[in-house]
């Protein structure tokens, strides 16, 4: 419904601002992938905020996972960017 879209895209707004505090790129990319034909085995929502930067190429989506202490260290930046916006 229109209200919950709503919601959700609010909460894309502070992730991506999150995001881009915690990674400084120059330039945060929005997709939202959905059905199994953009690899999607589970059908819901939600959407990819991806910090990209000049120069580097952007992996192709589910083309290969980083490794375990650099998802970790990302996630613990996202998680202090969030707090400060969130207090």
């Amino acid at each position: 419904d229109d209200e919950s879209a709503a919601q959700w895209i609010r909460v894309v707004r502070i992730v991506a601002t999150a995001a881009d505090q915690a990674f400084t790129p120059d330039v945060i990319r929005l997709m939202q992938l959905n059905r199994a034909a953009a690899g999607q085995t589970v059908p819901h929502i939600h959407m990819h905020v991806i910090p990209c930067y000049e120069g580097v190429p952007v992996r192709p989506h589910g083309s290969a996972m980083a490794e375990q202490a650099e998802l970790e260290a990302n996630a613990a930046r996202l998680r202090a960017a969030l707090d400060a916006l969130l207090g």
